[in-house]
C-alpha cells in the first residue's frame, strides 16, 4: 500500500530555501576554486614569463600547448614566426633534425629527463644553448613534455676560458727552468713542475704526497732557514740559498698561497740551481760589461732577414767584400749568383700577402738545400736572392743555377689549397772570368765584390728584358762600355743621362709588361686546365714557328701571344667554364667574347699592340666559320692560324669538365681531318711534322 506524505505549503517553501541556500554555497564554492585556479595559473604564467630559460610545452603530438616570454623573444631572434601555440615544433622549426623526434618520443616512452646541448646561428653569430625535455607524468603516463632551453654561451665561454687559463698555466710552469712547487699547509707536495721532476729523474705523480726535504736533500726533518717554513711562520714572502749534500746550491724562495677569501691554502717553492753563478760571481761583473758592449754592437749589426731567416742586405755588404778579398789574395774563385722570381708581386696580388710570404719562405729552405753548406744565401730584397759561392768558378754555378731554375719550375709551393710554380730569372757572375774594362791595353777585373753585384743586376735586367724564366751570365750581354760609363762618373754627361731615362723607360715597360703576364697566370685560379693548357700551347705553338722558319722576333712573339691568348677567360664566370655539359647557345655566346675582353686588357699598353691581332683571331677558322669577325683564308694574320692549331691540339689531349681526353694519335686524326676547313692546311702539315 502506497503511502503519500503530504506536504503543507509552508513546509514547501522551506525545502525550496535550503536546496537555494544549498545550490549559493555549492556555487560559492566553485566561484572560489575558479578564482583560485586562475590566481594560480596567472601566478604560473608570471613565473614562468620571469624565468630568464625559454620554455615551451608539447603535448604527445608535439605540438605546443604553452610558451614563456623568454621562448617568444628567442623564435624572434631565431627570425621565426611567434604565433606558435597549437602548432607542431617541426612546422616552427623545420631545421630540427631527426634525433630531436627521436628525444621526444624517448620521453614520452620512457619518461625520462633528456639533456641535450647544441649550437645554434643566429642574426648575430651563434649561442650555445642546453636543451632539457622534463617529462610531466599522471596516472604513470607521461601526458606533456616540459622544453627548457637555457642560453649557456657565457657560462661554456667562461668554463672554455677556465680550462685554457688552466691549461696555459702548466705550459707557462712547465716551461720554465725554475723549479715550482706547491705545498699544501702539512707541507707535503701537491704539484711539481716538469723542470722540478726532471731534476730528480722522476715522473711529476710520483713526487705527489711527499716532502721536498726528503727528495731533494735526503734528509727527515726541514732544512734549517727553510723559506718554506719562514713564510709559514711569518706570513711573508722568504727566501735563502740552500746547499744540497752533492755540493749543488739553490736559490730557494717560499711565499703564502692564499684563496679569494684571504685565507692560507699552501704554500709555493720557487728553486733555481745558481752553482755555476756562484762559482763565477768574480767574473759577472766583467761579463756583463762585455756583454752590454756585445749587445751595443749586436743592435747595429742586424743580419738576419726575420721572414726567411736568410742574411740581408747589412750582413752581403760585408761579407760579399771579405769573400772578394780571400778570393783575390789565394787566387781561388768566387762566384755569385742573383736571383728574381718572376711575377711575384702578382701572387701576393692573387693569392694574398700570407700566401706569399708562405712562398718565400717555402723557397728560401728549398734554396739552401739545393747548395752547399758553406755558401752564403741572402735576401736582398723582396723576391731577390743573392748567393756567394767561395771556391767555385763561373762554369760550375750556371749548372747549379740551371738546375735550380728546373728545379723550381717543376716544384710546386704553397699551401693546401693552392700550389704554385715559380718562374727564376738568374744572373751570375764569376771571378776571375768575368772582366768590366781595359786600361792601358791591360785587363783589368773587376775592383770589388760591389762590382760583382752590380754586374749581375745589368745581366738580371737582360734576363728580364728577354722574358725572364733563364740563366744568363756575362756572355748574354755587352758589359764593357756600360760598366765602364758607370765606374767613370766623373765624365758622366748629357748623353749618358738620356740613355739612363731610355733604361729606366724600358724598365718600367717591362715591369707592366711583367704584370699583364702575371696577370694571366692568374686564370688558373678560375680554371685549372686553362692554366696548365696555356704551359704546353706555348710549347707547341713555339715548335710550329720555328717549323715555318720564322724570324727570332716573331718566335717571341708568338710565344707572347699564346701565353696570353685565353687572358679574357678572367672576365667568364667559373659557373661556365667548369660547366660539365654542354653549353646553352646564350653560355656560348659569352664564352665567344673571351678575344676581345683579353684585347681589352692588353690594349693600353704599347709594348704588346703587335700581340693583338693573334689573340683577337686566334677562334677564325679557316672557310671562315670561326669568331669574332669571320675572317677565313689568309685574312687571318699567320700567328692567330698558329696558336688555332697549338690551342685545339692541346685541348683535344687533356682532359676537360665536359670529356675525357683523346689519345694523341685520336687528337692527330682530328686535325688532320680539319686542316682545310677549319685550320691552314700548311701550318697543320708543319705541326704533324715537327710531332713526329
Amino acid at each position: 500500500m502506497k503511502v503519500i506524505t503530504k506536504l503543507s505549503f509552508p513546509n514547501v517553501i522551506e525545502v525550496l530555501q535550503n536546496r537555494i541556500h544549498d545550490l549559493h554555497k555549492l556555487f560559492s564554492q566553485q566561484r572560489e576554486v575558479e578564482d583560485n585556479l586562475r590566481y594560480s595559473e596567472k601566478q604560473y604564467k608570471m613565473t614562468l614569463d620571469s624565468m630568464s630559460d625559454a620554455i615551451h610545452v608539447v603535448d604527445p603530438d608535439l605540438k605546443i600547448m604553452l610558451i614563456n616570454k623568454t621562448f617568444k623573444r628567442w623564435i624572434k631572434v631565431l627570425g621565426l614566426d611567434s604565433d606558435v601555440i597549437g602548432k607542431s615544433i617541426f612546422d616552427i622549426f623545420p631545421f630540427l633534425k631527426d634525433n630531436v623526434f627521436k628525444e621526444y618520443d624517448n620521453v614520452f616512452k620512457t619518461g625520462k629527463t633528456v639533456t641535450t646541448i647544441e649550437k645554434n646561428r643566429v642574426r648575430s653569430g651563434y649561442v650555445i644553448t642546453q636543451t632539457r625535455k622534463i617529462p610531466v607524468i599522471e596516472s604513470s603516463h607521461v601526458v606533456r613534455v616540459v622544453t627548457v632551453i637555457k642560453d649557456v654561451t657565457e657560462s661554456r665561454r667562461i668554463k672554455e676560458e677556465l680550462i685554457k687559463a688552466e691549461r696555459d698555466k702548466s705550459l707557462i710552469l712547465n716551461s720554465i727552468c725554475e723549479h715550482v712547487i706547491y705545498h699544501d699547509l702539512n707541507g707535503k707536495m701537491v704539484w711539481v713542475n716538469k723542470a722540478a721532476a726532471d731534476s730528480v729523474g722522476k715522473k711529476q705523480r710520483e713526487l705527489v704526497g711527499r716532502r721536498c726535504y726528503q727528495v731533494w736533500h735526503n734528509r727527515d726533518i726541514p732544512c734549517i732557514g727553510c723559506p718554506v717554513v719562514r713564510a709559514k711562520e711569518t706570513g711573508l714572502p722568504q727566501e735563502a740559498e740552500i746547499t744540497s749534500p752533492d755540493g749543488r746550491v739553490w736559490l730557494v724562495k717560499g711565499c703564502l698561497l692564499k684563496n679569494l677569501k684571504d685565507e692560507t691554502i699552501g704554500m709555493v717553492e720557487t728553486t733555481l740551481e745558481i752553482t755555476k753563478r756562484k762559482n763565477v760571481e768574480g767574473s759577472l761583473s766583467r761579463l756583463n760589461k762585455a756583454l752590454l758592449k756585445s749587445n751595443e754592437r749586436m743592435k747595429k749589426l742586424i743580419v738576419k732577414d726575420s721572414l726567411t731567416g736568410l742574411y740581408n742586405n747589412k750582413y752581403l755588404n760585408e761579407i760579399v767584400e771579405a769573400e772578394f778579398s780571400r778570393a783575390c789574395r789565394y787566387r781561388h774563385s768566387f762566384s755569385l749568383m742573383l736571383i728574381d722570381i718572376d711575377y711575384f708581386k702578382s701572387i701576393n696580388d692573387v693569392y694574398g700577402h700570407n700566401f706569399g710570404d708562405n712562398t718565400l719562405k717555402q723557397f728560401a729552405r728549398q734554396l739552401k738545400r739545393m747548395v752547399r753548406s758553406y755558401d752564403i744565401v741572402v735576401r736582398s730584397g723582396g723576391e731577390e736572392f743573392i748567393v756567394l759561392c767561395p771556391g767555385v768558378d763561373k762554369a760550375t754555378s750556371l749548372k747549379l743555377a740551371c738546375r735550380m731554375l728546373n728545379e723550381f719550375n717543376i716544384r710546386e709551393l704553397g699551401d693546401n689549397k693552392q700550389k704554385i710554380k715559380l718562374a727564376l730569372s738568374i744572373a751570375v757572375v764569376g771571378y776571375p772570368s768575368d772582366k768590366i774594362m781595359k786600361l792601358d791595353g791591360i785587363d783589368k777585373t773587376v775592383l770589388s765584390g760591389r762590382d760583382m753585384v752590380n754586374i749581375s743586376y745589368k745581366i738580371l735586367n737582360k734576363v728580364k728584358k728577354d722574358g725572364g724564366n733563364r740563366v744568363y751570365s756575362s756572355e748574354n750581354i755587352e758589359l764593357n762600355k756600360e760598366c765602364k760609363s758607370e765606374l767613370q762618373t766623373e765624365d758622366a754627361n748629357i748623353s749618358f743621362l738620356k740613355g739612363k731615362l731610355e733604361h729606366l723607360t724600358k724598365e718600367a715597360n717591362q715591369n707592366l709588361i711583367e704584370s699583364v703576364f702575371a696577370f694571366a697566370k692568374t686564370i688558373e685560379l678560375k680554371d685549372h686546365y686553362t692554366g696548365e693548357h696555356v704551359e704546353k700551347t706555348v710549347q707547341y705553338a713555339v715548335t710550329i714557328a720555328r717549323g715555318l722558319s720564322l724570324p727570332t722576333y716573331e718566335v717571341e712573339r708568338i710565344r707572347e701571344a699564346t701565353i696570353l691568348h685565353d687572358l679574357g677567360k678572367i672576365g667568364i664566370s667559373e659557373d661556365i667554364l667548369l660547366k660539365r655539359k654542354k653549353l646553352t647557345k646564350r653560355e656560348y655566346n659569352i664564352i665567344k667574347k673571351h678575344p676581345q675582353i683579353g684585347v681589352d686588357i692588353i690594349r693600353p699598353i704599347h709594348a704588346l699592340h703587335d700581340l693583338i691581332p693573334y689573340i683577337l683571331y686566334h677562334h677564325e677558322r679557316w672557310n671562315g666559320q670561326g669568331y669574332p669577325h669571320g675572317l677565313k683564308g689568309k685574312e687571318i694574320p699567320l700567328g692567330a692560324r698558329i696558336v688555332a692549331v697549338a690551342d685545339v691540339y692541346q685541348a683535344l689531349i687533356s682532359d676537360r669538365p665536359y670529356r675525357e681526353a683523346y689519345c694523341e694519335e685520336e687528337a692527330v686524326k682530328i686535325i688532320r681531318d680539319l686542316a682545310g676547313s677549319d685550320f691552314d692546311p700548311e701550318i697543320v702539315e708543319t705541326f704533324l711534322k715537327v710531332l713526329s
